[in-house]
């Protein structure tokens, strides 16, 4: 295991230790060959952690335990843990994956909000296909390879607590036994970028997005404007098969709203957790299909 602190001599407090990650820098816990797995990684933060992108030359910030190329075992758990905020911009990767068998977690808890907009991976790989708003996301994977588990959760009280930007990905892909259940839990979140748990075949997928608040899935640009910064997207299902065993929870204290290219037309589908259910339904009730009502 691989184990990192924030470590700053001038620190009045514990709460104000922080972990920093420049371009170019990376930490690895990786096997690139033979049988051998990638190994755990845990990064420990009183205040903020952050992961910095490409600026130019130099390539975003890698934290990485995968089991890559010609590696056959499995990807090790990435647990993440800040005191305060999390950032990870734009061309920043964390991978958990493994090419050949089960991929690791990534485990993700601050006390403070997250803003993710790079790539969260537990797959096969971290290469994203072009393919990966309506197929495969991640490219590599042999039969028996299996999706990790991601699970991003924020305590902070203000909103909103998670914000998944446009250039962001967080995916849990699997080849035909299983993907790992991917849940994003805070107060008040906003998807602008793509959020996933898909498997080539049969096996059971899962997303649940938990607010303490309320839920925004912002689609404006999806299949518009490849450029837009609203590409808001959340998929639970196969790219072969059946998808009779997927599943998206939606699960919001007030409201739900998810827009799409037309802002006339909005469509939710949820579990409706609320006490203030709809008229003549039992808020327990599973899926309800509103249309317009947000």
């Amino acid at each position: 295991m691989l184990r990192v602190a924030g470590v700053c001599r001038k620190a009045s407090s514990a709460a104000s230790v922080r972990a920093c990650l420049n371009a170019g820098s990376g930490i690895f816990a990786e096997n690139r060959h033979g049988s051998g797995s990638g190994r755990n990684i845990t990064i420990n933060a009183g205040g903020s952690v952050v992961a910095h992108g490409p600026p130019g030359t130099l390539g975003g910030a890698v934290i990485s335990g995968a089991a890559l190329q010609s590696a056959t075992g499995n990807g090790g758990t990435i647990t993440i843990t800040s005191g305060g905020p999390a950032t990870f911009e734009a061309g920043t990767v964390v991978n958990s994956g493994s090419k050949g068998n089960n991929a690791g977690s990534i485990l993700l808890t601050t006390g403070g909000s997250i803003e993710l907009s790079g790539l969260l991976a537990a797959g096969p790989s971290a290469t994203l296909l072009a393919t990966r708003q309506s197929g495969t996301i991640l490219d590599g994977g042999v039969s028996h390879q299996r999706g990790g588990e991601i699970r991003m959760q924020s305590t902070s009280v203000l909103e909103p607590a998670i914000l998944i930007n446009s250039t962001a990905t967080i995916a849990s892909q699997g080849e035909s036994d299983a993907a790992g259940p991917v849940t994003i839990e805070g107060c008040g979140v906003i998807i602008r970028g793509l959020v996933a748990s898909i498997v080539n075949g049969d096996a059971a997928t899962r997303v649940v997005v938990r607010s303490g608040k309320g839920i925004t899935i912002d689609a404006a640009d999806l299949g518009v404007s490849s450029s837009g910064t609203r590409q808001g997207h959340v998929r639970a299902d196969a790219t072969s098969g059946g998808a009779a065993t997927k599943r998206v929870d939606l699960l919001a204290a007030e409201g739900i709203q998810i827009t799409g290219a037309d802002a006339t037309i909005r469509l939710i589908e949820q579990t409706h957790p609320c006490e203030a259910a709809l008229p003549g339904r039992s808020r327990f009730d599973p899926i309800e299909w509103l249309c317009g009502l947000v």
